[in-house]
């Protein structure tokens, strides 16, 4: 069972993929019942989930070429501290498998 923010945060998610199909359904004239796969692919586009996958890998492979010692490396091992201590586990584990993969 996930913690009732981990369900907000699909619930808001769900909500954005509606409302960004929605919107892209109205600028191509198309009817509501257009499914949302045919629609991203007309378009050539990806679905949010994966442009969303695509900027948190950029992140952490940004933060992965910092020099070790400078400020946002330094914020970075701070909030994921944080996390670990503060009970997130998810957010915890996603950034602890994280760093281990890039090396901060």
């Amino acid at each position: 069972m996930h913690s009732p923010r981990v369900a907000a945060a699909n619930r808001a998610r769900l909500e954005l993929q509606r409302l960004y199909d929605y919107y892209l359904r109205t600028m191509c004239g198309l009817l509501p019942s257009t499914p949302h796969r045919i629609l991203l692919s007309e378009l050539g586009l990806l679905p949010l989930q994966v442009l969303w996958w695509q900027q948190t890998l950029r992140f952490w492979n940004s933060l992965a070429a910092l020099p070790v010692g400078s400020f946002y490396h330094t914020v970075c091992l701070d909030n994921i501290t944080d996390a670990f201590r503060g009970g997130c586990l998810q957010y915890g584990q996603l950034c602890g498998g994280l760093l281990a993969f890039s090396g901060l």
